[in-house]
């Protein structure tokens, strides 16, 4: 009886050969030092599944690699396999398409690297090869849509090689992994990438933070094929200074309804080569009806988030974003993540009483180990602040406090969030600049001491041409006894993402951050989180909103 096709390359699979795409190199590391890279026929490059035992099959020309599920090793984001034989160690890694709570799954195409080892212990030599591919089940060209744009996350797998001066981290051949974006403009055919990238060896330890890198390049779609090709440039700095691969790139679409791209990049700079595999799946569009409002079932938020933890050992300070925030329409209640723990609450959590500055109050509990509790004391906005009503974006802000079993205060936080319906890449304008003029909400700390609350002003300018933007921010509000205080004005500069979408500036002339998205259908509305250390008053932790003029 013949095995039905495969109609996902998602477990559970069937026992068949999945169109693959895949970029293939050898390498040797004499005595640690990298030697002058090789490039392969990819085309030997094939991938199939066996049923039967539950095997990933890699074919390299005539040889085969079968890895069981008896050769599976611990990895996040990954299924990892690895196995040897006669000296040679193999090695497979997988993305799961797992790719969080918010972002879109893969379902027709999944990315990976697969690469072997062998050690020269005479010459101090050790030799790989290393293949990065996609394979899944590509689009026919008639799926593939003639006009508007699209947005894919993405997530990359891949090797390069590179310097081995002391103290830099290609001491083995350097892992690749990221995140990042693909955009298609149908109409005229441009394809453009971009990404963030990290590195690790071969024993899974990260790089130093200093040798992350980024990509970026343009495609052009191939007229009556499913197929896209272009040039880009991946920069990464290691121990011996900044190193630029410039190489081309390639893909297509899969899945029925043309949704998901994959594809692979292959890049050198000088004797060291750049090979990687990205997949992913098109953002879902937000439609004009697409509100706060209008929420219906369970929706997982884009969110910024300025978090503070002050325990009695020091305090932890981070801007962060893609955090864990979820609202269900049916219950009406929220679940957050904050400095401390995770905390949901709802319309039974209501204390009405507590109502200020725009901010519904909720209070909430949680018992903690050894009889102690987290008091959570929870603003949520309720839409509209002097005058600036928001549609798709709000913010909260939750303090807490952590008591032992005897009352005494262990630990305090205060997180602010930003959220809402998040604008995808694709609906962001690629032309022209706006204005949103907005507010601000936030305190003023000295450490852990909250001395005063404020509110002020925000402007936001933005050009979407060349994706630069400014922010201003001018708080205002009083202390304690009622009097006044002297905030200044703090402008912002920066950026508007092309990996992530996100809002990312820095305070001119100071110490301070800010970091947002654009929210609606149309990005007809801010939200971000900042931080701001001013020398002469303390540190303002807060929000800044607006609407587009």
């Amino acid at each position: 009886m013949p095995t039905a096709p495969n109609t996902s390359v998602q477990p559970p699979l069937e026992t068949g050969t999945f169109a693959t795409q895949a970029d293939i190199t050898a390498v040797t590391y004499d005595r640690g030092a990298a030697q002058a890279s090789t490039k392969g026929d990819g085309s030997q490059v094939t991938i199939s599944y066996d049923a039967a035992d539950n095997a990933y099959v890699i074919g390299v020309g005539p040889q085969n690699y079968r890895f069981l599920p008896s050769d599976a090793l611990p990895s996040a984001g990954n299924f990892a396999f690895a196995n040897s034989a006669n000296g040679e160690e193999r090695n497979l890694l997988l993305s799961t398409g797992d790719q969080g709570l918010i972002e879109p799954r893969p379902e027709y195409v999944r990315e990976g690297l697969f690469y072997t080892s062998s050690y020269n212990a005479i010459d101090d030599e050790r030799e790989y090869s290393a293949s990065s591919f996609v394979f899944g089940l590509p689009s026919d060209v008639a799926d593939i849509a003639p006009r508007g744009r699209a947005a894919h996350f993405i997530t990359l797998r891949g090797a390069l090689s590179g310097s081995s001066a002391q103290g830099a981290p290609y001491d083995t051949l350097s892992l690749l992994s990221g995140v990042g974006s693909v955009q298609v403009d149908f109409a005229t055919g441009k394809v453009t990438i971009a990404a963030n990238t990290s590195v690790s060896n071969t024993q899974g330890q990260s790089r130093d933070e200093a040798n992350a890198g980024t990509l970026s390049g343009t495609a052009d779609l191939a007229s009556g094929e499913n197929l896209f090709t272009g040039s880009f440039t991946a920069n990464h700095t290691d121990g011996a200074g900044a190193l630029a691969f410039n190489g081309d790139w390639s893909g297509r679409f899969y899945g029925p309804d043309a949704d998901e791209v994959g594809g692979t990049l292959y890049a050198t700079s000088g004797d060291y080569f750049y090979s990687a595999s990205f997949a992913g799946r098109e953002y879902d569009a937000v439609l004009p009806g697409d509100t706060l409002a209008n929420l219906t079932g369970v929706t997982r938020f884009r969110t910024s988030r300025n978090a503070n933890l002050f325990p009695e050992a020091g305090g932890i300070e981070s801007l962060l974003s893609e955090y864990f925030l979820t609202y269900d329409a049916a219950t009406q209640r929220w679940e957050v993540g904050t400095s401390q723990f995770t905390i949901g609450f709802g319309p039974g959590n209501r204390v009405s009483a507590q109502d200020a500055n725009d901010l519904l109050a909720y209070r909430a509990t949680q018992p903690v180990a050894g009889g102690g509790e987290v008091q959570y004391d929870i603003g949520l906005f309720d839409g509209s602040s002097q005058g600036v009503a928001l549609t798709y974006t709000s913010f909260a802000r939750v303090i807490g406090t952590r008591l032992d079993a005897g009352g005494a205060v262990e630990a305090t936080s205060l997180d602010w969030i930003a959220f809402g319906i998040a604008t995808p890449l694709d609906q962001i304008p690629l032309t022209g600049s706006a204005s949103y003029t907005g507010r601000t909400a936030g305190t003023l700390r000295q450490g852990s001491d909250i001395l005063a609350e404020f509110g002020g002003t925000s402007l936001l300018r933005v050009n979407f041409g060349d994706q630069t933007l400014t922010v201003r921010i001018a708080p205002s509000g009083v202390d304690a006894g009622g009097v006044p205080i002297a905030y200044g004005i703090y402008d912002f500069a920066g950026a508007l993402s092309a990996v992530t979408g996100e809002i990312e500036a820095d305070l001119n002339g100071g110490n301070g951050s800010l970091l947002g998205r654009f929210f609606g259908d149309a990005a007809q509305e801010y939200g971000a989180t900042f931080r701001i250390e001013d020398a002469g008053l303390g540190t303002l932790d807060g929000v800044s909103f607006g609407k587009r003029d």
